[in-house]
């Protein structure tokens, strides 16, 4: 218990800290980075078998002289594809008017191959978009937008979308702009002709997601991983890379129209077409990118043949899309590294060995995030680690600052400021009642109480002076001493006892008195009581009526409240004195009561002053 407290705290408050940074989203640049990095160490899965990218090459253009390439080219390459037979011929080449000659060659194949895939660019709030050729029907379209996160890294697929609704409507409409329509895009649509192929059926599950045979393909949010408010319009998945440069086979387009190519790299696949030149501006950083010197950026058209071949292997493999924990799974994720790095912190006090244990425990976290990663699991590696090491370290650091005589000191001031300070300390107590127990003004008091018992057994009363012997009245004494016992005066005995030590205080259970205690004053009450309880013994007795002057106890219980509170906050509070009996017990005398009261009267004036003198003191 005296460990778990302390260290639930320290774990709750860096988790918490942890939890904020990432919610402001200043942990998103170093966890995209992680992701990065595990994309990079995956296993390469090598070539698709099911697809084929025909590149356009620098090469290809120096050869055909030919910038940007013409119709007539793109429709004798088209042509020769399918005399081998493609499952899907996919130009990722805008045509959004001819190019050169051979324009009308170009839309005839379309036209003749309903599997053959025209592309375009959607349209924005300001910018109308790059239109398909006008001749395509909208089934053979798909457009070839791609998602760029900050930092121009391309980490996730759009899958469809529906074009905003324009600030003013375009001058020209066509299907890439119409808001009334959704968009598949052109991996998409390629991978769904593919599948129609192999008897697969698409669809949406009641709750909207993406059917594709029995897979369902969840779309992600704006907080999905390490993401925080990313843009997530369309319908977007995690784009999982299956290698850096050898995703799909590829053959150039001179290679193509040559007759080059082997028909088994055709028959059956998802062909695509586009440009893998610099020229074309048309290629993108990647995940790989930090980690190459030299073609750091991917061909878009490789792109789009990256994400069909995930889809791919999702439907037809059974490859689980790339997921994520919710998140209370996250929490208790880093909560509990949190926890872990905390008990090695405290536990661990060889400097050596605490670096070694914290090191290993880190590569811990990564070994196990990357594991799961590699079975398609996105999980928290970076929280989970500065939890780990913030926990670990700074409970190190609270450990060496308590021990420290500064942190002491430090500890004390703020208990102090917070009022946390409850316990008593009992030397101090002890210390303070002796002095006042020892005092001249006590050890006359007890010398008076001695003198009272003196009397009392003489059947003479002093109160510091000389006092007639109490005959008593019509009533005899002994009738008088059954009628009043000694314990009515037991409230008195509290403030005119000899020094008795303080009770023993027991460590464990002691209780520390509070603002609420009685404090040793509510005696007066009792000695009210007492009073009004002699008062009614004596009207009993047939005593005659006399002025007993007991009524001044009401004064006095009213003096003592406010002294009560006037003791209430001081530090530390004692406990009452007490006699072991009674000190007289007496038949009723008018003048012996009143000097009997005076007595009194003056004992408490005498004891107040003595604590105002005490008080001012220690102020």
């Amino acid at each position: 218990m005296r460990l778990a407290r302390p260290l639930l705290a320290a774990s709750l408050l860096v988790t918490g800290v942890t939890l904020g940074l990432r919610y402001l989203g200043w942990l998103e640049l170093v966890e995209l980075t992680a992701y990065d990095h595990f994309m990079q160490r995956q296993p390469d899965l090598g070539p698709d078998d099911r697809l084929l990218v025909v590149g356009i090459t620098e090469t290809d253009l120096q050869t055909l002289k030919e910038w940007p390439v013409s119709d007539r080219s793109l429709a004798r390459a088209v042509a020769e594809l399918q005399r081998h037979e493609p499952a899907v011929v996919a130009v990722d080449i805008l045509r959004d008017f001819p190019q050169g000659p051979g324009h009308a060659e170009l839309i005839r194949q379309f036209v003749q191959h309903p599997t053959i895939l025209a592309t375009c660019k959607t349209s924005s709030r300001d910018d109308l978009g790059t239109p398909p050729p006008s001749e395509v029907v909208a089934d053979q379209v798909g457009f070839a937008d791609l998602v760029i996160d900050p930092g121009g890294i391309l980490r996730r697929s759009l899958l469809m979308v529906t074009p905003p609704q324009p600030d003013r409507p375009f001058p020209k409409q066509h299907h890439c702009n119409n808001p009334n329509h959704t968009l598949l895009s052109f991996g998409f649509r390629s991978t769904l002709l593919y599948l129609q192929a192999q008897g697969v059926e698409a669809g949406f599950t009641e709750a909207g997601e993406l059917r594709l045979g029995d897979q369902v393909i969840s779309p992600i949010g704006p907080d999905t991983g390490g993401y925080r408010n990313a843009d997530t319009a369309g319908y977007q998945v995690l784009l999982h890379y299956r290698s850096e440069s050898r995703a799909v086979p590829m053959v150039s387009l001179l290679d193509v129209l040559e007759g080059r190519v082997k028909p088994e790299l055709v028959r059956d696949r998802i062909v695509m077409v586009g440009y893998t030149t610099p020229q074309s501006k048309d290629d993108f950083y990647t995940p790989f990118s930090s980690s190459r010197r030299d073609k750091q950026k991917m061909p878009g058209v490789v792109v789009h043949a990256q994400s069909a071949s995930q889809l791919l292997g999702i439907v037809l493999d059974g490859k689980p899309l790339l997921w994520v924990w919710p998140l209370p799974a996250e929490l208790l994720w880093i909560l509990a590294w949190s926890v872990l790095g905390g008990g090695l912190g405290w536990y661990l006090r060889h400097p050596a060995a605490f670096a070694l244990v914290v090191v290993s425990g880190a590569g811990v976290i990564y070994a196990v995030s990357l594991a799961v990663f590699f079975q398609g699991g996105w999980i928290p590696v970076v929280p989970a680690i500065l939890s780990f090491l913030g926990t670990a370290v700074g409970v190190v650091l609270l450990d060496r600052f308590n021990n420290s005589a500064y942190g002491q000191q430090v500890y004390r001031k703020v208990k102090t400021l917070l009022h946390l300070d409850i316990e008593i300390d009992e030397d101090k107590l002890e210390k303070q009642v002796a002095e006042i127990t020892e005092s001249d003004y006590f050890r006359d008091l007890q010398d008076k109480v001695k003198t009272l018992r003196e009397g009392e057994s003489t059947g003479e009363s002093t109160f510091g002076q000389t006092v007639p012997k109490w005959s008593g009245d019509t009533v005899s004494s002994q009738g008088n001493s059954d009628a009043y016992p000694d314990d009515n005066l037991d409230a008195l005995n509290l403030l005119l006892a000899p020094e008795v030590p303080p009770p023993a205080r027991s460590a464990v259970g002691a209780k520390a008195p509070t603002a609420g205690d009685d404090d040793g004053l509510d005696f007066l009450n009792d000695l009210n009581r007492d009073a009004q309880q002699f008062k009614r013994q004596r009207a009993q007795a047939a005593a005659p009526p006399t002025d007993d002057g007991l009524d001044f106890l009401n004064d006095l219980n009213r003096d003592a409240q406010r002294l009560k509170q006037t003791l209430r906050g001081e530090e530390p509070r004692y406990s009452p004195f007490t006699l072991e009996d009674a000190f007289c017990c007496c038949n009723d005398t008018s003048k012996a009561t009143s000097l009997y009261i005076d007595f009194i009267d003056q004992e408490i004036k005498k004891l107040k002053q003595c604590i105002r003198e005490q008080t001012s003191q220690k102020v």
